[in-house]
């Protein structure tokens, strides 16, 4: 699951603004299963590149789908993601282009 920098930021400012149980462990995230197929399909549609994936054996222990459970996060702090996965990597590609890196 893929998110964006914003969206941990509001989970943190929720956070800190709740009286919630200490140790409590929220996972913070877009919620929506992304592949990585997916992300460089995403890439090449912001940044018009024809970048093409080199597939090789999955390492051992290698996570082949992930999906972060927010459940929790909706029910202690009222969070929901406000930047979507699309929108997300729209914004960090454009900071990567306008900051020169």
């Amino acid at each position: 699951d893929f998110h964006f920098v914003s969206n941990v930021v509001e989970a943190n400012i929720l956070a800190s603004t709740k009286d919630c149980q200490s140790g409590v462990v929220l996972n913070c995230a877009c919620n929506e299963k992304t592949t990585v197929n997916q992300l460089v399909k995403e890439l090449n549609a912001i940044l018009d590149k024809n970048i093409t994936p080199e597939y090789t054996e999955p390492r051992a222990g290698e996570v082949k789908e992930s999906c972060a459970a927010i459940e929790r996060a909706k029910m202690e702090l009222g969070y929901f993601p406000q930047v979507n996965f699309k929108d997300g990597l729209r914004k960090t590609a454009e900071w990567y282009m306008q900051s020169g890196k």
